[in-house]
């Protein structure tokens, strides 16, 4: 607990508040350590390895000194129940996104019968976030993500595979280049 204090006082000065700033702490320990807050809270003497140790000095560079977001940090997002892998320069999906994602996924539940087919596309997919938790939620839908970004559809790709989701696939191009070829 020493440990998770202390860091949470370095993270202040880039942190919305204490609150922030003691969940961030826990998330650097949990990376570090690969035991959960629960586990770590049970087991008070929590004494850091080297490589922990290292990891936590890492990130606590990386997070208050050049500013970084905690997901770059950490390499990952909570979204929609997934753990999407994340890095510069593709965008961080938002909390805005997850919600609008959740509340798409109701509605189109309401609307559209469970074994019907069809197809979505995900423009300026990034870490295809919403075109993967779509595809997840619709096995029975076509999806596809398209981006400019050759960054972006790697990340993507990657989540696909880590995620095991296959009624999805990427393609790096301009949006407006595949809206031409796809509407002759």
């Amino acid at each position: 607990l020493a440990v998770a204090m202390s860091i949470s006082r370095q993270l202040e000065p880039v942190c919305s508040g204490g609150v922030a700033a003691d969940q961030e702490a826990w998330w650097l320990l949990e990376a570090a350590t690969g035991r959960s807050r629960t586990r770590l809270i049970a087991d008070a003497k929590c004494v850091l390895d080297d490589t922990a140790r290292r990891f936590v000095e890492y990130a606590l560079i990386e997070r208050v000194q050049k500013k970084k977001p905690i997901e770059y940090v950490l390499g990952a997002v909570a979204f929609c129940g997934f753990a999407f892998e994340v890095a510069e320069p593709v965008l961080i999906p938002r909390q805005e996104t997850e919600e609008w994602v959740m509340a798409l996924v109701q509605d189109l539940r309401a609307k559209i019968p469970a074994s019907a087919r069809f197809s979505i596309l995900d423009a300026c997919t990034g870490s295809g976030c919403i075109g993967l938790v779509l595809a997840a939620e619709f096995p029975n839908a076509t999806v596809l993500g398209v981006d400019i970004s050759s960054d972006a559809i790697a990340l993507a790709e990657k989540n696909r595979l880590r995620f095991g989701v296959n009624n999805i696939s990427f393609v790096q191009c301009k949006i407006e280049d595949f809206l031409e070829k796809t509407s002759k």
